[in-house]
């Protein structure tokens, strides 16, 4: 077992589990449990995309533990959030992040939480769609219990290329097609971007010079954020 996996179990050893149909005794999911339910239902998830470590290295792949997720969201400062609050997830892996901003999102005061909450994640390796989708069905249970509703949209495109040639078009973008975020909360990938990439040249074209992914994925990010 690994250590990840470790901490995650420990503490859900006296949880209170409630008997689902089917005799599924897993424990009802809020949001002061949502990580731990999402790692005890994917034990296994560390270890499936990293069996090809090429393909790990050629995207860049560095998973975000549930304790780093957590101590990220409670970082964000969203005193009065708008109705319709936008979360951004670039390179969002199995959604760990998105569950931890909606947990802390839903756990504060009923005053400080979004009628509607909407996580736009993007992930391209499609490996994670089904760990993605399970993810933003826990999200929706713990908004509903919140009184929240929770819209999550999968974008299996390149990051860079899409949030570039939004970046790069900004002032002629539709806000009904291409709204604005109001957070975002990511772990970028770690990862040299070539001379010849398509990434770079893209980045480029868009009056951005860097050599490196992660910081291509912050400079977009905070391009796509409102105000």
């Amino acid at each position: 077992m690994s250590e990840g996996v470790q901490d995650t179990v420990r503490p859900m050893m006296n949880a209170r589990h409630t008997p689902r149909p089917g005799g599924d005794r897993r424990p009802v999911v809020t949001a002061s449990n949502l990580l731990e339910c999402l790692d005890l239902d994917r034990s296994d998830f560390p270890k499936r995309p990293a069996a090809d470590s090429g393909r790990r290295a050629e995207l860049g792949q560095f998973f975000t533990p549930i304790g780093v997720a957590r101590f990220m969201a409670s970082m964000l400062q969203v005193r009065e959030p708008p109705a319709n609050f936008r979360i951004l997830d670039p390179g969002g892996g199995g959604g760990i992040l998105t569950a931890a901003a909606v947990a802390e999102l839903c756990s504060r005061p009923e005053r400080s939480r979004p009628a509607d909450l909407h996580a736009t994640v993007w992930e391209l390796d499609a490996r994670l769609a089904d760990d993605l989708d399970r993810t933003f069905e826990h999200c929706r249970a713990v908004c509903a219990k919140a009184g929240v509703t929770f819209r999550g949209e999968h974008r299996r495109g390149n990051f860079v290329l899409d949030a570039a040639a939004w970046a790069d078009d900004q002032d002629l973008l539709e806000p009904e097609r291409h709204p604005r975020f109001h957070v975002a909360i990511m772990n970028p990938p770690y990862r040299k971007l070539g001379s010849d990439s398509a990434e770079r040249s893209r980045l480029s074209t868009a009056g951005i010079e860097t050599s490196n992914l992660y910081s291509a994925f912050v400079w977009l990010a905070l391009k796509l954020l409102a105000g």
